[in-house]
């Protein structure tokens, strides 16, 4: 059937547009059919609306929304950062998500807000590694999809499939 995935926290200095990108080419790719709502930043609305347009993927992009509890009850699975509100979110709505962690220099933060969630609820909480996903955002992309897409009960995820702790420089 046809899926829906959600994608949050993609904006300047937020998830990298390049790692969304690589998933919805390799989900075009596919015999694999989704919708995709997008919460982008308010200047990012309007490419990513034509970016789905033009690439006939159907989707609905919003910069802001009073309602985000229907972005999480409509998501089968969410990809997003690390921040606390998007976790607990995650958390009450109990969305799988592919939770990919702000790098920084200066703090460790969104890293230890993951982990802590991936060890109380791995059902629901797959972290990637985004130096790992840069590099090998095809595989990671494709790895993520047919997972989406199988015949699972409760459209479980083998979180031990995507979780890449490699050290950050």
């Amino acid at each position: 059937g046809i899926r829906d995935i959600g994608v949050t926290g993609v904006q300047t200095c937020a998830l990298p547009i390049s790692l969304v990108r690589q998933f919805i080419y390799t989900l075009l790719k596919t015999d694999l059919r989704c919708n995709v709502i997008h919460q982008t930043g308010a200047l990012e609305e309007a490419e990513w609306e034509m970016f789905y347009q033009n690439n006939n993927i159907p989707a609905i992009t919003f910069s802001y929304n009073q309602t985000m509890q229907n972005f999480y009850k409509a998501s089968d699975l969410i990809m997003c950062r690390a921040g606390a509100g998007t976790m607990f979110e995650i958390l009450f709505f109990k969305t799988p998500c592919l939770v990919i962690p702000l790098i920084s220099h200066t703090t460790d933060h969104q890293e230890a807000n993951a982990q802590a969630m991936h060890e109380k609820h791995p059902e629901l909480f797959t972290i990637i590694n985004q130096k790992f996903a840069e590099e090998n955002s095809a595989d990671v992309a494709h790895q993520i999809l047919a997972k989406l897409f199988a015949s699972k009960p409760e459209n479980c995820i083998d979180h031990q499939v995507y979780e890449h702790k490699q050290p950050v420089p």
